[in-house]
């Protein structure tokens, strides 16, 4: 059965609309992409809709706008995404030819769901167009049992295989392995140009066939290209076969950092964070099993939600935007800007209402990498913050 879609235009200045509801937890549609150009031809987008609800799910439709301007609320063009779905299907993907010869600064994705007796919602992704191809796309994408892989991890031992569509295929690729684990987001109020940075340097590189399916035998980041001239070329993260989740020792270790003090954190670096010593740091902050075990519940709630959210070629909790969702939570409020993102969060008890701005990085490994804009000011409302979860105020 197929589910129609409405034809409705809404036109909209995408700087003053709030669009949080991309990181509730209980968002009624996730979207997920990634971009490919075959030799010679015009960049495409490949795209993944996830319905948290498709049973319910009574209408869905999707745009795609071009635009010279956030601000500007009338589009250059516009046309359908799709005209019509499988109804109940959760998943759901389609691709879209970017035509860059349109000269617009921007590519808006409009997606108008309806559930239940609900009213008719838009839903906006925006994408900038010159950022995207700022290093130019490969001209290959990878494949994972028969699908895009659209999403930036895969799991250790789970084989993908790079696809070249049409004409101009490669005879072999080379991937580069970094298996570096990479530091924790530094503090909002860390000022230090070089705090948390890490050098990536290349652990392993080996040739692979075009199409050859490979299967990560360790965790890290994999870097894949056919012209090691340019930096073009296809990221992709492996991990463990829990992840997003923290099932394992050294995954649950890592995000205790943003809650440690100094002394906590060297303590349990000494004891090679064994669980006897995780153990005792939650105890000893929570004084009380119960509490404990309330506020670890809910803190691996936020490290897994930004794990599916944020993670590039580092883990989602690693990233700036993952540090501030785990300790935040999700945003009240999200503008977007020319150049990135504003984050607001409305007042907490004696916390005061706080933004953080992030800006887009220019970065070969991924094009939706974001930096926060750090300031000293952030200090005390980070101490708060941090004390709050210490006290098991911060709970859901």
């Amino acid at each position: 059965m197929l589910l129609f879609c409405s034809t409705g235009v809404f036109a909209q200045d995408l700087t003053t609309t709030n669009l949080s509801w991309k990181y509730q937890p209980d968002a009624p549609l996730q979207l997920s992409w990634d971009l490919y150009q075959p030799a010679g031809q015009l960049p495409v987008l490949m795209l993944q809709l996830q319905l948290s609800q498709p049973a319910k799910t009574t209408a869905l439709s999707g745009y795609v706008h071009y635009r010279d301007s956030l601000q500007n609320p009338v589009s250059l063009h516009r046309e359908p995404l799709f005209s019509s779905v499988n109804k109940g299907e959760a998943t759901h993907r389609f691709q879209h030819t970017i035509d860059t010869t349109r000269g617009a600064e921007w590519l808006v994705l409009e997606l108008q769901h309806q559930q239940s007796t609900d009213s008719l919602r838009s839903f906006w992704y925006t994408l900038n167009i010159p950022a995207l191809l700022h290093f130019g796309a490969p001209a290959f994408y990878l494949q994972q049992q028969e699908n895009p892989l659209v999403v930036p991890y895969a799991l250790v031992n789970e084989s993908f295989a790079p696809q070249f569509p049409g004409a101009g295929a490669a005879d072999s690729l080379f991937m580069f392995v970094y298996d570096l684990n990479f530091s924790p987001a530094s503090t909002p109020m860390t000022t230090s140009p070089n705090a948390g940075s890490n050098k990536m340097e290349i652990s392993n590189r080996r040739r692979i066939a075009a199409g050859q399916q490979v299967a990560p035998r360790t965790e890290g980041f994999y870097f894949i290209q056919a012209d090691t001239l340019t930096l073009k070329g296809k990221g992709i993260r492996a991990e463990d076969r829990y992840f997003p989740k923290t099932r394992t020792i050294p995954a649950f270790a890592g995000p205790i950092r943003y809650l440690s003090t100094n002394e906590e954190w060297t303590e349990l670096e000494r004891e090679n964070f064994s669980k006897q010593a995780l153990d005792r740091f939650w105890l000893r902050m929570t004084q009380s099993e119960d509490r404990a075990r309330k506020i670890i519940r809910s803190y691996y709630r936020r490290v897994t939600q930004a794990n599916r959210l944020f993670t590039t070629f580092k883990e989602g909790w690693k990233t700036d935007m993952g540090m501030i969702y785990v300790l935040y939570g999700p945003p009240d409020v999200v503008t977007q800007r020319p150049d990135g993102e504003q984050w607001q969060y409305r007042s907490r008890g004696d916390i005061p209402e706080i933004n953080f701005t992030f800006v887009r990085a220019v970065n070969p490994f991924d094009p939706k990498y974001y930096q926060l804009v750090r300031n000293r000011d952030y200090a005390r409302t980070h101490f708060q913050t941090v004390s709050r979860w210490r006290r098991g105020q911060n709970l859901p």
